[in-house]
C-alpha cells in the first residue's frame, strides 16, 4: 500500500468495532442491574402499602374501642373512573350523625387486592364485591356482624411478583400478616 493511504486511513475519526462492541456490553450490563433495582424499589411499595392498610385496620380497631361517643369504620372500595382502590377511615359522632372522612389512602393503579371467597381469591371490583367494610364492636374488638371486613385478602402488583397476605379475624378483630 502507499505512504499516502496509509496517512489518510490513521487521520481518520471515529471508534472502532471493538470500541463499540465494548461500550454496548457496559450498556447492557447498566441495564439490567436497573431491571434489578426496580423490582426491589416496586417489591418495597408492595410492603408499604399492605403494611399501611394493615395499621390503618388496627388502628381503626383501638380507636373504636377506646371511644365511647364516636362510630369507626375503614371502608375498602375501587374506583372505576380512578382506576385504583382508596381505604378510607370515617368517623361518626354519636349513633346517628352521618360519617366524616379522617383520612384517605390512594393505592397506586399497579395494585390489585383480592378477598378470598372460600374457594380462591377474587378482585375487590364491581360487581362482584362494590365495598369492604371493616368495623369492630366497642366492647370485645370482634368484627360486626354487619361488616364484611373479616376474611383473607392479598395485596399484589402488576410490576412485581411479591404477593402480601393477611387475614381479618371474626373473632377478636386481629390482623396477621403471612410473610
Amino acid at each position: 500500500m502507499c505512504v499516502k493511504c496509509l496517512n489518510t486511513i490513521r487521520r481518520q475519526e471515529g471508534y472502532t468495532l471493538i470500541e463499540m462492541i465494548i461500550v454496548m456490553a457496559l450498556l447492557a450490563i447498566a441495564i439490567g442491574l436497573s431491571g434489578f433495582g426496580l423490582n426491589t424499589l416496586y417489591t418495597n411499595n408492595i410492603n408499604t402499602y399492605s403494611n399501611q392498610l394493615i395499621s390503618e385496620i388496627k388502628l381503626v380497631q383501638t380507636k373504636e374501642m377506646a371511644s365511647k361517643d364516636k362510630d369507626y369504620r375503614l371502608t375498602l372500595a375501587y374506583d372505576s373512573t380512578l382506576e385504583q382502590y382508596i381505604g378510607t377511615t370515617l368517623v361518626r359522632m354519636g349513633p346517628t350523625g352521618t360519617y366524616s372522612t379522617l383520612k384517605t389512602i390512594k393505592f397506586p393503579k399497579k395494585v390489585a387486592i383480592k378477598k378470598w371467597d372460600g374457594t380462591h381469591y377474587v378482585d375487590i371490583l364491581p360487581p362482584s364485591h362494590t365495598l369492604v367494610s371493616f368495623e369492630f364492636d366497642t366492647t370485645s374488638g370482634q368484627v360486626k356482624n354487619t361488616a364484611n371486613g373479616d376474611g383473607k385478602y392479598q395485596i399484589s402488583s402488576t410490576s412485581s411478583s411479591r404477593v402480601i397476605e393477611f387475614e381479618v379475624i371474626k373473632q377478636n378483630g386481629r390482623v396477621v400478616m403471612d410473610d
